[in-house]
């Protein structure tokens, strides 16, 4: 009994631990999504989601409160929660559910670490980021997570052997039975001790272990690989040192927190069964260090966070004027962090600060990184351009300031003593001139840039003896960030005489007309095609018939409508063996056990791959209109979202027949598979179809959320039309199958399915109809004139 007062103290202990964890994570989040400027985008997302996750863990662990227990060379893994008589098996799926939880929780970071690392890796290579490889590292993770799942139901099942073995220490430690609990449990040798190991234990430990593991392992060759990319990316800055010298505090921090509370313990536990000693020892001590984790993980993020928050940007350019602006539009669309110091005089509010030269380039670098492919890209682009925009710190306080890597000098003549003021503050930082003034310290580069700039991108340097090489290698490595040619002294010459010589070609017509022929000759200019009307579909705006086939949404709408006629096949056979079953049972010469278990394979399988498709389909026009998400492989989203549809759809029949084999023995009246399914099917199946139709409403009420609040969006008008039918079909979907699903769920208990069975399968075959002619209706053709785009 010593062992049972053991399991509550430690769920007391459990739940102030929660407690701090749900404090430190919600705060996280709250930091995350409000109040740091420096997360954007996809990364603030994840940090977000896995401050969630931690919470969601800890929660589940509280609820569930499992319990491991090793006995000699066993291992038990249970809960004494029974939530009202809830069946056991129900139980043990909730454990399941905990388990990929804490599976997700480790396997998550990898997530992490590989988005930093590429981030700084694109940045280093100066390339655009892209995200196609994160869909492989969610892919990852979701195996990881059903391997530990199943793991444990496979190989970690009670047995005869295992039962008998662990009766009486379960009774004594814990005054219970081992047939009134749902546990996993693994008798690690055959028989008595010195037998052989038992097959399945070692594939379990073996399953469990690499879930463990390999995600560690992931985590820490990123973390290096990010701390060698630092030291080459950020060379000798001072800034960037205490940056990176931050950030592999945080890297080593985050690594080593799981590996302490999770991975040691867990190892630990999994493995000390197979040294065979004579011990009966109760593991709950290690559940407050599970849900502590997270909330480790938080600090750090957030100890990480605040340090860096005090890091300025690493180019910082003096000045005001079209020269200033252009440059601070370059370094903002090359990616480099960039502040503007320019006197108060001349700017009154740095808060709403405009500048039309520097929307510009922003602007036009957008267009760039985004290629208008359909409507959605519009609205990613200008996005894209605000939020470097807005990531640009105009400032008229010097104090603000700690440090940075260069002083960009491009002061008028009125602003010489603000770049002096800049220099006294930051003295270790490159200043580089834009007015071809000789340098007057090692420091100290000059260059020319011919005009206009943005156009040219073409510079001469000046050093001297006196410039060092470092900031001759900054300057060059700042310069070529932006794109722009460093000429050598001899092309700098004949670059110096060519502008000459075009100024003076300029004030002669005859000339200017003779340079224009030479430097661009056959200038024709090249008449406008004709306006043609051709055929589009409502989903796109750029693309026709042909290239259509190249695109996800349509993939995956083609997929939906081969699934509808297939279902709507299932469906139809099915109702017609009831319809000839009630009119005249002699016709039917299949047996009624048989005939509504294979007639309803169809229908198990296709239902959830269908579902998954709906509602990866919603989701991913949700993010489309929200977010700057473009998919650079349509092929690598395409077939992870149709191989997820298989996976939910297969794991349905193997629970059907293999996990949760039915009892071949009907009644007469049986019309529907609920009569002859398991318990343990029955208990999954509400479960499964719970967490589908509740994505399934969540998904539908967001997406109507998000068409409501694009609609004023005119040029989104179009997309938005087709995005009408789509939600018009979730919502069929939410009215001809979860409703008839909740009325059903409520009468359960009184073997409902062989009585609404048809009813249900009737609904289901109307709403499928429905559907497949308004997903009809989206690929309709319409007519538009070339001049729109």
């Amino acid at each position: 009994m010593a062992s049972l007062k053991h399991y509550d103290w430690t769920e007391t202990i459990s739940i102030h631990t929660f407690a701090i964890t749900l404090f430190i994570n919600l705060f996280l989040i709250y930091l995350t999504m409000f109040r740091i400027k420096t997360i954007a985008g996809t990364y603030k997302i994840l940090i977000s989601f896995f401050a969630f996750l931690g919470i969601l863990f800890s929660a589940s662990n509280i609820i569930i409160q499992p319990f491991f227990h090793v006995h000699n060379h066993s291992l038990i893994f249970f809960t004494l929660r029974d939530f009202g008589g809830i069946n056991i098996m129900a139980l043990k799926i909730c454990i399941m559910i905990y388990s990929m939880m804490f599976s997700l929780s480790g396997s998550f970071l990898t997530l992490l670490f590989y988005f930093r690392f590429t981030i700084i890796h694109s940045i280093s290579q100066n390339l655009k980021y892209k995200k196609r490889c994160l869909v492989w590292w969610i892919l990852f993770n979701v195996v990881c997570v059903f391997v530990y799942a199943l793991a444990l139901f496979i190989f970690a099942s009670d047995d005869e052997d295992s039962l008998s073995y662990l009766k009486e220490t379960m009774l004594f430690n814990y005054n219970c039975s081992l047939n009134d609990i749902a546990a996993f449990m693994n008798n690690y040798y055959l028989s008595e001790p010195g037998s052989p190991f038992s097959y399945k234990c070692i594939i379990c430990t073996l399953l469990l272990s690499s879930t463990i593991v390999i995600p560690f392992l992931f985590s820490s060759y990123y973390a290096i690989r990010i701390n060698h990319l630092l030291k080459k990316t950020l060379g000798m800055s001072v800034a960037h040192k205490n940056i990176q010298k931050q950030l592999f505090n945080s890297l080593n921090l985050q690594i080593l927190s799981p590996a302490i509370t999770m991975y040691l313990p867990m190892f630990i536990i999994i493995t000390l069964p197979y040294l065979n000693l004579e011990i009966d020892i109760p593991f709950g001590d290690f559940n407050p260090l599970f849900i502590l984790y997270p909330a480790i993980d938080s600090f750090i993020q957030i100890t990480k966070t605040k340090k860096r928050g005090n890091t300025k940007m690493s180019s910082i350019v003096v000045g005001t004027g079209v020269v200033a602006e252009t440059m601070v539009g370059l370094l903002a669309a090359a990616g480099r962090r960039v502040s503007m110091v320019a006197p108060s005089a001349k700017i009154n509010n740095t808060k709403k600060f405009e500048s039309q030269v520097i929307r510009n380039i922003l602007q036009e670098d957008s267009e760039k990184k985004i290629p208008f492919e359909f409507v959605d890209d519009l609205k990613s682009q200008i996005n894209l351009a605000e939020k470097n925009f807005k990531k640009i710190n105009i400032l008229t306080d010097l104090s603000k300031v700690e440090a940075a890597d260069q002083i960009i000098d491009a002061c008028q003549a009125d602003e010489s003593a603000l770049l002096t003021h800049t220099a006294k503050n930051i003295p270790d930082a490159t200043i580089i001139s834009l007015n071809e003034k000789s340098p007057i310290h090692k420091n100290h580069v000059s260059v020319k840039i011919y005009s206009p700039i943005h156009d040219t991108k073409t510079v001469k340097m000046f050093i001297n003896s006196k410039t060092s090489q470092k900031a001759i290698d900054e300057t060059n490595n700042l310069l070529g960030s932006m794109g722009f040619t460093v000429l050598s002294e001899e092309d700098s010459l004949v670059a110096d005489r060519l502008v000459q010589d075009m100024a003076q070609v300029e004030k002669s017509s005859p000339l200017s007309k003779l340079a224009s022929i030479l430097v661009t000759p056959m200038n024709s200019p090249i008449p406008p095609p004709p306006t043609q009307i051709k055929e589009q579909y409502q989903i796109y705006c750029k693309t026709n018939k042909s290239l259509l086939k190249n695109r996800l949404e349509l993939i995956l709408l083609y997929c939906r409508i081969v699934l509808d006629i297939f279902l709507g096949i299932g469906l139809t056979l099915y109702l017609t063996v009831i319809l000839l079953k009630t009119l005249d049972p002699s016709k039917i010469t299949v047996s009624t056990t048989y005939y509504v278990i294979f007639s309803s394979l169809p229908m198990v399988f296709l239902w959830p791959a269908r579902f998954t498709l709906s509602i990866c389909l919603g989701f991913l026009r949700i993010f489309a209109l929200l977010s700057d998400l473009t998919y650079t492989s349509v092929k690598i989203v395409s077939c992870v979202v149709l191989f997820l549809s298989c996976v939910f759809g297969v794991s349905d029949v193997l629970f059907l027949l293999l996990i949760c084999p039915p009892k071949f023995i009907a009644h007469p009246d049986c019309s529907a598979l609920g009569c002859m399914a398991s318990p343990c099917f029955l208990t999954y199946w509400i479960m499964n179809r719970s967490v589908f139709f509740s994505s399934m409403l969540i998904c539908t009420l967001l997406y109507s959320f998000v068409i409501c609040f694009c609609e004023a969006n005119k040029q989104e008008r179009r997309i938005l039309k087709t995005d009408y039918w789509l939600v018009f079909t979730m919502f069929i979907a939410t009215l001809f199958d979860v409703v008839p699903f909740a009325v059903t769920k409520f009468q359960f208990l009184e073997n409902l399915f062989s009585h609404f069975g048809p009813f249900v399968n009737t609904l289901n075959i109307l709403g499928n109809c429905i559907e497949s002619v308004i997903i009809s209706k989206m690929f309709e053709p319409f007519k538009h004139e070339n001049s729109v785009y």
